[in-house]
């Protein structure tokens, strides 16, 4: 990949009135590589718009949207493809009018949807469910209740059910969920690792008695494959946008708008938690 010329990148900013700061720039070149999973940024990549829109409003806040999209019209112009940038100009406008105007853009608390779940607990935990919406409330109160993890850490919960299992056992993966019967209880084990070695393992509690006993019903009634927390209904690990449609999908259905991972974790930020939850906020 050849070197992108950053001088290049602010003379667009500069005339396009972005106002964004060099920082910002890579902050969202390096966003744009992780979506898209490659180190080749062109414009390409950036072909299928509503897309590309769609997932990057499921993953980021609306702000860090916005950003990502100056930064893909910037990208666009850079490499001479002034079609592309047009098509992003338009879409910026779209998303600039759902942040400033209150009937598009969503208003929903983390407290109004805690209250949605104590509210209708009983409910979800009913006969009738089906597996996809049990899936979607179990998601929508481990976030809520417990912490926000991203979405690279929701797709990939490795989880297990003994009685005995040693904090070494839950060193090769990310995260664990173990279930431990014999003590009714769910704990993560969250690995952080640079450069593939283990430099911290934290261990996580699961201690909302809701969120314990929608894990314990999920995984005797519904779950489809033993492996992984998250799954489709066809016993498949959830990928991203598996996650990012279930979350969409079930708050417009129930909240009457669609909600995005961001901004629920947008939201966590401004409650306050120990500095052990704000590490594993932060780092997964």
């Amino acid at each position: 990949m050849n070197k992108i010329n950053n001088v290049f990148l602010l003379t667009i900013n500069k005339t396009k009135k972005f106002g964004l700061r060099e920082k910002e720039i890579e902050q969202s070149i390096r966003r744009l590589h992780r979506v898209f999973k490659t180190q080749d940024i062109s414009p390409e990549l950036f072909e299928d718009a509503d897309s590309i829109i769609e997932l990057i409003l499921n993953r980021y806040s609306i702000l860090t949207v916005i950003q990502t999209i100056k930064v893909i019209i910037i990208m666009s112009i850079y490499y001479g493809d002034s079609v592309i940038a047009d098509e992003y100009i338009n879409q910026l406008e779209n998303i600039i009018d759902m942040k400033t105007n209150s009937s598009m853009y969503s208003k929903i608390t983390n407290n109004d949807i805690n209250v949605f779940i104590n509210e209708n607990y009983e409910k979800f935990m009913g006969s009738k469910i089906c597996f996809s919406k049990f899936r979607h409330f179990l998601l929508l109160a481990l976030l809520i209740k417990e912490i926000p993890f991203r979405f690279s850490t929701l797709t990939d919960i490795r989880f297990y059910s003994h009685n005995f299992i040693d904090e070494s056992d839950c060193i090769k993966e990310n995260v664990y969920l173990i279930r431990n019967p014999k003590l009714d209880s769910f704990i993560f084990y969250f690995n952080k690792k640079k450069d593939g070695k283990q430099i911290k393992q934290i261990k996580y509690n699961i201690t909302d008695p809701k969120v314990r006993m929608l894990l314990k019903h999920y995984f005797v009634k519904y779950a489809k494959n033993l492996n992984y927390l998250f799954t489709t209904s066809g016993g498949k690990r959830c990928s991203d946008s598996n996650i990012a449609n279930s979350l969409s999908n079930f708050c417009r259905l129930y909240f009457k708008v669609p909600l995005t991972l961001g901004e629920i974790r947008t939201d966590f930020l401004k409650t306050g938690c120990s500095r052990e939850n704000q590490y594993i906020f932060e780092n997964f």
